[in-house]
């Protein structure tokens, strides 16, 4: 008599719990990716409604601040104080490090803005490197007309 015709394969219930537990894994894993982690990552945004991510947002203030309008005047004034030479010219960083320029950006409540940044800045010379002086930077995202407006104000 042939016993091993009534017996089933071995591992078949195994390998459905075990398919279950990954399905389970999978599952938990979308929940705490999809609805913790992004809306808790502070540089999570709607772009939708901002018009643009914090990310991108944050980068452009950063560059801006070269193209700002009293950048020359800033340089005007340096050059005319001799602390800064007729070739030379000047290089910003913003003073605050990324978790505290991360936490400084909020939502404008500015008709037409979305979000606003403000930073103190740190203007060296780009040939020697030396500090010449700090300014207060305030950034904003114009949503009507798609791009960052920097200003610079003495401190």
């Amino acid at each position: 008599m042939n016993e091993h015709t009534t017996k089933s394969s071995p591992g078949g219930s195994g390998r459905m719990a075990l398919w279950i537990v990954l399905a389970l894994a999978l599952a938990a894993l979308a929940y705490l990716t999809l609805g913790l982690a992004i809306p808790n990552n502070p540089l999570y945004s709607d772009r939708d409604s901002n018009g643009i991510s914090k990310y991108q947002f944050l980068e452009h203030c950063q560059e801006q601040i070269a193209q700002a309008p009293e950048m020359g005047e800033i340089r005007s004034a340096l050059v005319a104080q001799n602390m800064l030479g007729e070739d030379d010219s000047l290089r910003s960083e913003m003073l605050l490090d990324s978790e505290e320029l991360v936490d400084s950006i909020s939502v404008s409540t500015e008709p037409g803005q979305s979000w606003t940044l403000g930073a103190p800045v740190r203007m060296r010379s780009q040939l020697t490197g030396k500090p010449l002086l700090q300014v207060y930077s305030q950034c904003h995202y114009d949503r009507e007309a798609g791009h960052t407006v920097v200003t610079l104000q003495p401190m």
